[in-house]
């Protein structure tokens, strides 16, 4: 009797918070599913070498100069 008492219980909250938790969707939210090969097209982090293109402050060989010699100080 008491097991069918507690599992009306955890039920009902379940539910309650399904319904809440429903009400404060966006509406058409849930429009646009991505395909599953979007999750494998980039390389993971780590998993290929860095090189100038993915840091390229830092193959500069004026890292040294001054702001106002640099390049950027227009």
């Amino acid at each position: 009797m008491v097991d069918r008492v507690v599992t009306a219980g955890k039920n009902a909250r379940r539910d309650a918070w399904a319904a809440f938790k429903t009400g404060l969707q966006i509406k058409g939210y849930k429009y646009y599913t991505p395909p599953e090969a979007v999750k494998y097209r980039y390389p993971a982090p780590g998993s290929c070498p860095l090189d100038v293109a993915d840091h390229p402050n830092l193959y500069k060989n004026d890292w040294k100069v001054p702001f106002r010699n640099s390049d950027y100080n227009i």
